[in-house]
């Protein structure tokens, strides 16, 4: 399965906008980058596709039940989905502090928000503050 099919919805020109918008507000670097990430995920199957589909839709649902249960994102329960997240991305490229800080304002001002805000209007603002608190305290 190419990495295009990894949810339903994801489509090729999405996937080429992401890029050049990637691209477009770091840099050229960011073209070694994707390719990496391309690479981590070129042999995997339809069931990693599914599974790695599968484990988003969880933490995004934790994090909405953590936000209905009024928990505060630098809260220890909402700390250990984001450490899922954080897990769930090193998956396709290792977040360091700067660039997991950086991919939370991309949740919230790219269309990556579409994948979350399906999951709750709210979610994309709490998740990035969620991770910038995890970003502070456990990553270097």
């Amino acid at each position: 399965m190419k990495s295009q099919e990894m949810f339903a919805g994801f489509d090729p020109e999405q996937q080429a906008r992401h890029e050049q918008y990637l691209i477009n507000r770091f840099g050229e670097k960011m073209k070694g980058r994707i390719a990496q990430s391309k690479i981590k995920v070129k042999d995997w199957k339809a069931a990693d596709w599914q599974n790695v589909g599968l484990a988003f839709h969880q933490i995004c649902a934790d994090l909405v039940s953590a936000m209905k249960r009024n928990l505060p994102e630098d809260s220890p329960a909402v700390q250990t989905i984001i450490r899922r997240h954080h897990g769930w991305l090193k998956q396709f490229w290792k977040p360091t502090r700067e660039s997991y800080v950086g991919h939370s304002q991309l949740i919230v001002d790219s269309e990556l928000r579409k994948a979350y805000e399906a999951h709750d209007p709210l979610l994309p603002e709490f998740l990035a503050l969620a991770i910038q608190t995890f970003a502070e305290n456990e990553l270097e």
